[in-house]
C-alpha cells in the first residue's frame, strides 16, 4: 500500500491502515484494483471469505484470486446447470419479496445476483446437469415468468438488453431513431456500440436543449410556441424525426424538468411507432452524475423495449 501511494507507513490515513490487516489464520487476497484487500479466515470446519464491495474490485478478486484459491484449497468439479434471469425496471428487493412470497426455490437450488443501476440479474445453480435438474430449472423459468414475466428482457445470460431491442425491430424490418436531449445521446450510444444495429438504427439527434433540437430539425416557429408543454414539443421534435429519417420507430427524451413540490427532476419521453402509435412519459433522473444518465438510458430502452414487444404481441393476435 505504500509503495501504491508513495508515501512512508507513517503517513498512511488511518482507515488505510485498517485495510491492511490480514487474518492471522488464513491470508489476504491482494486487490489489484483499490487499496481493500480480500480476506480469507481459515477456522477448523470452515472457510469465511471477506472482499470488497465496489463491483470493479470485487470482480476482478473473485475472478483472479479467489477462484484459484477455492480451487487449490477444495478442488474442483464439473459445471452443473443454471438459468439466469435478467430484469429491468424492478429493484432487487421487490424481486426477493416476490420470491419469499410467491415462489418456492427447491431445497438445492443456489441463487446468486448482480445488479447495475435498474438492471437486476439473477442466476439458479444446480450441481449437477441432468435431464431432473434442467426440467427443476425450467419449472422456476416459468414460475418467474408467471410472476415477473415483464419485468424479464431475456432468459440468456449474455444477451444485453440493447440486443433484445435491436433484435425485436430487425424480427419486424424496422428501424430506429432518436432525439436525444435529457439523455445526450446515451440511448443512441448504447444501441450503436451493436453491429447489428447498423441494420436498425436510421439517425440520431443530440442536443443540450429542446430549443436547439428544434432549430436543427427545421422546426417552425408556429407549431413550436403553440406547444404548451415538453410533452407536445417532444411529440413534435418527433414527427419532425421520422419526417427527416422515415424511421418506424422515433424516440424523443426532453428537456429536463424540475418538480419542484417533489424535489426531483423528470425526463419527458415520447415515443412514435406504426399505424400513428405514440406513447409518452416521464421518467425520474436520479442526480447521481454519469450514473445517473446511464441508469435513465436504460429506462428508456426498456419503455422501448415494451412497445415494441406490445406490437408485436398484438400483431400475434390478430393473425
Amino acid at each position: 500500500m505504500t509503495r501504491r501511494l508513495h508515501v512512508s507507513e507513517q503517513r498512511l490515513r488511518a482507515n488505510l491502515r485498517r485495510q491492511a490487516r490480514a487474518p492471522v489464520r488464513g491470508t489476504f487476497l491482494p486487490n489489484p484494483a483499490g487499496t481493500a484487500a480480500g480476506l480469507v479466515f481459515e477456522l477448523d470446519d470452515l472457510v469465511i471469505v471477506a472482499l470488497p464491495g465496489p463491483p470493479s474490485e470485487l470482480q476482478v478478486i473473485v475472478r483472479e484470486q479467489l477462484i484459484p484459491y477455492l480451487a487449490k484449497r477444495f478442488g474442483t468439479h464439473a459445471t452443473g446447470c443454471s438459468l439466469t434471469l435478467r430484469f429491468v425496471g424492478i429493484g432487487q428487493s421487490r424481486i426477493d419479496q416476490v420470491m419469499k412470497t410467491r415462489i418456492t426455490l427447491p431445497r438445492n437450488v443456489v441463487s446468486s445476483t448482480q445488479f447495475h443501476g435498474p438492471r437486476v440479474d439473477f442466476t439458479f445453480a444446480l450441481p449437477a446437469d441432468t435431464a431432473a435438474a434442467r426440467y427443476t430449472l425450467a419449472q422456476l423459468k416459468q414460475a418467474f415468468h408467471d410472476q415477473l414475466g415483464e419485468y424479464i428482457y431475456t432468459y440468456t445470460e449474455h444477451t444485453s438488453l440493447e440486443q433484445v431491442v435491436v433484435r425485436q425491430a430487425l424480427e419486424r424490418h424496422e428501424t430506429i431513431a432518436f432525439v436525444e436531449v435529457g439523455t445526450g445521446g446515451a440511448v443512441t450510444a448504447a444501441l450503436g456500440k451493436l453491429a447489428e444495429a447498423a441494420h436498425v438504427l436510421a439517425g440520431g439527434y443530440v442536443a443540450p436543449s429542446a430549443e436547439r433540437a428544434r432549430h436543427v430539425l427545421e422546426i417552425g416557429d408556429q407549431p413550436w410556441q403553440a406547444a404548451r408543454d415538453a410533452t407536445t414539443r417532444g411529440a413534435i421534435l418527433a414527427d419532425a424525426e421520422r419526417w427527416r429519417t422515415h424511421a418506424s420507430w422515433v424516440v424523443a427524451t426532453g428537456t429536463p424538468q424540475t418538480d419542484a413540490s417533489a424535489k426531483r427532476t423528470v425526463i419527458p419521453v415520447v415515443i412514435h411507432g406504426p399505424d400513428n402509435f405514440q406513447v409518452s412519459k416521464n421518467l425520474v433522473r436520479q442526480d447521481r452524475g454519469d450514473e445517473s444518465t446511464t441508469a435513465l438510458a436504460t429506462r428508456v430502452l426498456d419503455l422501448l423495449r415494451r412497445q415494441l414487444l406490445a406490437v408485436r404481441n398484438d400483431d400475434a393476435q390478430s393473425q
